[in-house]
């Protein structure tokens, strides 16, 4: 598997770097979100082979992110990480799906030997089965989908004082694909 996209969720732009370094030295794709809201939209755009989550973020709560991905799609594994790790928050991550709980500090070697495992046992063939849902779950999860988008990209667009160019650069996608998404939910820039 050449390059494979591994996302980070935090708002901590030292924690990005240190895993853009991390990941750029092992040859994968960094996909950066600094809020819950991103993390969803970029999660269902390009379908990540791991996240890294932080569950404090500045928008919505972690859980909740790691929730929405695995209505996305539970095949991807998402580790949930913390700098105040508490009990009742590594059971609920695990509840929810999590494939790990990690304290910050992090450590580079664990999370080389997670990266690693799941790579290796995706190259393998390996995945964890999709269980089929009926049209209710399809309809929601577009829904929810749906929502997260709308509410991102008029997010980048107010940051961006109406700017396609720096708010699709900001988004981390082309001019073109956001400027689609516009049009699919009726976002008038100013």
């Amino acid at each position: 598997m050449n390059n494979p996209k591994i996302m980070v969720v935090d708002d901590d732009e030292k924690i990005l770097f240190a895993f853009q370094q991390v990941l750029a030295k092992e040859g994968h794709i960094c996909i950066e979100a600094k809020t819950g809201t991103d993390a969803v939209l970029k999660f269902s755009l390009q379908h990540p082979q791991i996240v890294f989550l932080d569950i404090t973020l500045p928008d919505v709560n972690g859980l909740a992110v790691l929730s929405r991905m695995k209505q996305i799609d539970e095949s991807i594994p998402v580790v949930a990480i913390s700098s105040q790790k508490t009990d009742q928050d590594e059971m609920k991550a695990m509840r929810l799906g999590a494939y790990d709980f990690l304290s910050k500090p992090l450590s580079v070697a664990k999370i080389r030997e997670i990266l690693n495992k799941n790579i290796q046992h995706k190259e393998n063939g390996g995945s964890q089965p999709k269980t089929e849902k009926g049209p209710e779950f399809s309809k929601s999860k577009e829904h929810v989908l749906n929502t997260f988008e709308k509410q991102f990209i008029s997010q980048q667009l107010a940051r961006h004082n109406g700017n396609i160019t720096a708010a699709a650069k900001a988004s981390q996608m082309s001019r073109q694909n956001f400027y689609r998404l516009l049009i699919k939910h009726q976002i008038k820039p100013n």
